[in-house]
């Protein structure tokens, strides 16, 4: 790697982890990477994602807005449940399957799938060492976004897939990923049922790939008082929820 090679790593590496809270996220795998791979390189990177990561737990620790949802009692059935119902249910088994299935039977299936993969990913294989990195990110993004939204505690009632869907992107991402590289699996009908699952995952998926256009909140005509600085509640996604803009801070 030349001198050029690393200083542009080491940029992107700092618009990264400046843009959101990854850099304190996925900080234990860079930890691990160097305690694998003890060299200058590793080494570097682990301090360039550091002060990234001390930087924003700086921000994080003074903001000055904070979600309630955070600090209440949790609901560990429910949250298994929803989690459950985004994470495998519906991109393996298709929407209409979370409807089907009772809250309870849907974390029992979901988190029961999610500990028999992780079994399978920690046995003895050539690719085990890539199936550990993606398993534990895998679990840092999970337990970041769950963290974050809180859904044991959403208002009962709240059922639409649609609701926080984003968050759970990339844990899908993460585990489809995983059944992926089963594909070449040994014994044979392992790598058949992981074929079967993204296939079926892929064609249940195939009546939600078009929905219907969210309603036109006209959003051009709400940035006048952005521009002004004032403070106003902003309509936005999803439907119902409005954006809470404080308005420019006062110069002294």
């Amino acid at each position: 790697m030349t001198a050029g090679q690393r200083v542009g790593d080491w940029a992107l590496l700092v618009l990264a982890g400046l843009s959101d809270p990854s850099a304190i996220i996925f900080f234990p795998l860079f930890l691990w990477r160097w305690w694998r791979e003890r060299h200058a390189d590793n080494l570097a990177v682990l301090l360039v994602v550091s002060a990234c990561a001390a930087g924003q737990a700086y921000f994080l620790a003074t903001a000055t807005k904070h979600f309630g949802a955070q600090v209440q009692s949790l609901n560990l059935a429910a949250l298994l449940e929803i989690s459950g119902s985004r994470l495998v249910i519906w991109p393996f088994f298709g929407a209409r399957m979370v409807t089907l299935v009772p809250p309870l039977g849907q974390a029992a299936l979901a988190w029961g799938l999610i500990l028999a993969l992780a079994a399978w990913v920690l046995r003895n294989d050539p690719r085990r060492p890539l199936r550990l990195q993606v398993l534990a990110a895998w679990t840092l993004i999970t337990f970041a976004c769950v963290y974050r939204i809180r859904p044991d505690v959403w208002p009962v009632g709240i059922d639409n897939l649609s609701y926080a869907e984003p968050y759970f992107y990339m844990s899908r991402l993460l585990l489809f990923w995983l059944v992926i590289w089963e594909f070449e699996a040994r014994p044979a009908a392992v790598a058949w049922l992981a074929r079967t699952s993204c296939v079926a995952g892929v064609a249940l998926a195939l009546p939600r790939a078009r929905e219907a256009a969210p309603p036109d909140y006209k959003w051009a005509e709400h940035c006048e008082p952005i521009r002004r600085g004032v403070p106003a509640n902003i309509p936005t996604l999803p439907e119902g929820w409005t954006l809470e803009y404080r308005g420019r801070p006062k110069s002294r």
